[in-house]
C-alpha cells in the first residue's frame, strides 16, 4: 500500500553510495509519483523531486528540503536548474499535471523559448509531450519509464476480481475499447465510457476521474457501465502511460457504474491489492485485456443481431 510520509516528519533516501547516479522525479497528482518515490527510498536509489505548484506538493511531505523543490509549471528553467544542482541523470515524469490558460503563464526565459518552439500550439496532451521529452533529452537527460522504475506495475491480461463482465457488459467493451483507440490517434485521451451501447463519456483534458463523475450524471438506468482505459496507438510509453489505482475504483463506485477494462502490457495498476479489496466490496470488476480479447465483446454483438433477425 503507498502511503505518504508524516508532514512533520523529515525523512532522506538511503544508500550505500553516496556517488550513485540521482534519479530526477518530476511529480504532479496522485500515487503514481509517491510510487516511484517510495520505490528508491526501498531500493536506496538517490532521488530528486521537483514537484509541480498545485498537483505534486503531496509527494514532498516528509522529505528534507535538499530533496525536493516545488516549481510552477512555467518555470521550466528553475527546475532544470534545480535537477542539475542535484545531479540528476536520469528523468522520470509521474502523475497528472493541470493545463494553464496560456493568459495566466508567467514563464520564465527556459519556458518561454519551449513555447515559441511549438508555436504556442493547444494541440494533443501526448505532442506536447513529446516536445517535453526531446527538450530534455537535448538537455542531456535520459528519460525513464515509472514501469522501469516499480516493478509489477503493469497490468496483466487476467480477471483482477471476483466479477466477471457479463456478455452485455463485454459488447460495451468492444465498443468502449474501438473508440479510446481512435481517441488515442486522434491524441485526444486514453478513455471512454459506455453503457449498453451508449456512449458516456470519452477522456479529454479534464482526466479520468472528472469523465466518470460525468458519466455517473448521464448514466441510464438498467445496469451496467464500462470504462476502458488504453495506450494510445503512438503513444512514447515513458510519457503519461494510462494508469488507474483505489481512487479509479472509488470513483467508478460514486457513479454507479459496473467495471473496467485496462490494456494489458500497457496500463499501470497502482496500489493493486488495495484496488482489488475496494472493487469486491464495491462488486465492480477490473480486468486487463489485449485488443484481441476486448473485440470479442463485438463478435457477441454481432451473433445476437443475426439471432434477432433470423
Amino acid at each position: 500500500m503507498i502511503e505518504s510520509g508524516p508532514d512533520n516528519q523529515h525523512t532522506s533516501a538511503k544508500t550505500t553510495d553516496p556517488n550513485a547516479p540521482v534519479l530526477g522525479l518530476i511529480a504532479g497528482r496522485g500515487e503514481l509519483p509517491l510510487a516511484i518515490r517510495r520505490a528508491c527510498e526501498r531500493e536506496g536509489r538517490r532521488f530528486f523531486v521537483v514537484a509541480i505548484k498545485g498537483c505534486g506538493e503531496h509527494v514532498c511531505h516528509g522529505l528534507v528540503p535538499e530533496l525536493c523543490t516545488v516549481v510552477r509549471l512555467d518555470k521550466a528553467g528553475a527546475a532544470l536548474a534545480a535537477l542539475k544542482q542535484a545531479g540528476a541523470q536520469d528523468l522520470v515524469l509521474a502523475g497528472g499535471v493541470d493545463r494553464p490558460s496560456i493568459w495566466s503563464l508567467r514563464p520564465d526565459w527556459t519556458s518561454l523559448r519551449f513555447l515559441f518552439s511549438i508555436g504556442l500550439k493547444l494541440g494533443g496532451e501526448n505532442s506536447i509531450l513529446e516536445a517535453v521529452r526531446d527538450t530534455l533529452q537535448e538537455r542531456g537527460f535520459r528519460l525513464r519509464g515509472a514501469d522501469e522504475l516499480v516493478g509489477g506495475l503493469l497490468a496483466e491480461q487476467r480477471l483482477y476480481t471476483r466479477r466477471a463482465p457479463n456478455r452485455a457488459d463485454r459488447q460495451d467493451i468492444a465498443q468502449a475499447w474501438r473508440i479510446a483507440k481512435t481517441l488515442g490517434t486522434l491524441d485526444a485521451g486514453q478513455g471512454a465510457i459506455v453503457q449498453r451501447s451508449f456512449i458516456l463519456a470519452i477522456e479529454a483534458v479534464e482526466g479520468t476521474d472528472a469523465m466518470i463523475a460525468r458519466a455517473g450524471q448521464l448514466k441510464r438506468s438498467g445496469g451496467g457501465g464500462v470504462l476502458v482505459k488504453v495506450m494510445k496507438p503512438q503513444q512514447d510509453r515513458r510519457l503519461d502511460t494510462p494508469t488507474i489505482g483505489p481512487a479509479t475504483v472509488e470513483a467508478l463506485a460514486n457513479a454507479g457504474l459496473a467495471g473496467m477494462v485496462i490494456e494489458a502490457g500497457a496500463a499501470l495498476v497502482l496500489n493493486e491489492m488495495r484496488l482489488v479489496e475496494l472493487a469486491n466490496l464495491h462488486g465492480l470488476f477490473v480486468i486487463g485485456m489485449h485488443e484481441d480479447e476486448a473485440a470479442a465483446g463485438a463478435e457477441d454483438q454481432a451473433d445476437a443481431a443475426a439471432v434477432g433477425t433470423s
